[in-house]
């Protein structure tokens, strides 16, 4: 006699529908650093099959349990249908959610805003929350806007959140909507922008400690972040990023800076210029800072020190092997968008010509020994990112203006039995072009009047 689908014992049924459950596929926190600008992973579309199967019949959807959802909110009727339609029973499967109301904006702002934080309460399992668009945003250039108006109401706790992006482009709203942090106690991954520019540097600086006065107001003695990616933009200093946050993230298992030319302008530049410097043979290294604050790399991999579970880091290091140079347009390809009016190339005496491959064997030693000083500093460091300047690699052009950039990774190896330690480097190196890397969190000001 042949078997049907509802012949199968309700254990069978789970299990078939645990197979269709495609929601954890995505893994916690779902997004990429500044620099990455990959497609959203966001997809609203998973776990699909299994609430097709389970609403396929009245046995299916008593046996099988309503699954995760993801929601993505584009309009702000979708927003009042969540609010007044939606039962509790499903706000409770919603598990990531995205606000994307790209250019709308509330009529009613503390209306909306009210609206707002009450409809994230009523999500008691929500684990990511992705802000990408705001409809709270009324600031203008000839206007001013005060914070007040979207205060965080005394009883909001988000139990559950672990993953928080905050991918405003305004800059204002950006730095406003950061108080929602500490609404969620177990919040573990943040992608965020360190300050804004033109809302004048004071109060850039003011609204980005807002985070850590109210966490001190809260009597929160540490945070549980383990994943951090900052923006931040060229004027700031190293001192006002670093002495921020390593400072109040001691759990830190990821740190990624990406820096940015300017408020306005999204394209990538360093954090850290090291210069290695070495006698060639047997080549000891020295690497040289070139920083206010650091003179050698060794002060700068201090500050990591009491970072004990650090794994990734990426503090937006410029490496420059100073005695060496050599012409990449033989095999990295030529050099796009060359000013036309800059001076051609400059040729030192006192540097070494090499073939391509011979620099990047160098550069490679370079990382390497570099890694070695972070490693004594940090020894829970696995993952090293070091980043190299694509259309300037040494040629003496200059001038150029959009760059890319090469991102070179160093991994540490330790054997569990004898502690020995082993650093390799991945080769190639990754290619960001300006256009891939440029993004956009935190660079606008609002609705233009």
């Amino acid at each position: 006699m042949p078997t049907s689908l509802l012949n199968l014992a309700d254990d069978t049924l789970r299990l078939i529908g645990d197979y269709l459950d495609d929601t954890d596929s995505i893994p916690l926190p779902s997004f990429y650093p500044h620099s990455e600008n990959y497609r959203h992973r966001f997809d609203k579309q998973l776990g699909g099959s299994h609430r097709r199967l389970r609403n396929s019949c009245r046995r299916l959807h008593h046996v099988l349990p309503q699954g995760e959802l993801h929601v993505e909110i584009k309009w702000m009727f979708m927003l009042k249908i969540w609010m007044e339609n939606v039962p509790d029973y499903f706000l409770r499967s919603v598990t990531r959610l995205r606000i994307n109301l790209y250019k709308q904006y509330a009529k009613d702002l503390q209306g909306c805003w009210s609206d707002f934080t009450t409809f994230l309460t009523r999500l008691p399992n929500l684990e990511e929350l992705y802000l990408s668009g705001t409809p709270f945003c009324e600031h203008r250039d000839s206007v001013e806007i005060s914070t007040d108006k979207l205060a965080i109401p005394a009883d909001m706790i988000l139990p559950k959140l672990k993953s928080f992006a905050n991918e405003i482009e305004c800059g204002h709203c950006l730095v406003y909507l950061e108080p929602l942090l500490i609404t969620a106690p177990n919040l573990q991954h943040v992608k965020s922008v360190f300050g804004f520019n033109d809302i004048g540097e004071e109060e850039a600086l003011d609204t980005s400690n807002r985070l850590f006065d109210l966490r001190r107001r809260h009597n929160i003695k540490a945070t549980k972040l383990e994943t951090l990616y900052l923006a931040v933009n060229q004027s700031y200093t190293t001192e006002d990023v670093l002495v921020e946050f390593v400072d109040s993230c001691p759990r830190l298992k990821e740190f990624v800076i990406t820096r940015r030319i300017g408020d306005k302008d999204t394209r990538l530049t360093s954090l850290f210029d090291v210069a290695a410097l070495s006698n060639r043979a047997p080549r000891p290294w020295q690497f040289e800072v070139r920083s206010e604050s650091f003179g050698r790399l060794s002060e700068l991999a201090d500050e990591f020190r009491d970072l004990k579970h650090l794994e990734i880091l990426d503090c937006a290091m410029k490496l420059e092997l100073s005695q060496y140079v050599c012409s990449r347009q033989s095999y990295r390809g030529p050099l796009r968008d060359r000013d036309p009016t800059a001076p051609p190339a400059v040729r030192n005496d006192d540097r070494f010509r090499v073939s391509p491959e011979r620099y990047e064997d160098i550069y490679a030693e370079a990382i390497i020994a570099a890694t070695k000083v972070f490693v004594d500093k940090c020894p829970s460091i696995r993952t090293l990112r070091f980043w190299d300047d694509f259309t300037q690699p040494n040629t003496g052009i200059i001038n150029v203006p959009n760059r890319d950039w090469l991102r070179w990774e160093s991994h540490v190896i330790v054997d569990a039995e004898s502690g020995k330690v082993e650093i390799t480097v991945e080769r190639p190196p990754k290619c960001f072009t300006w256009q891939f890397s440029s993004n956009t969190d935190g660079t606008k000001m609002g609705r233009q009047s």
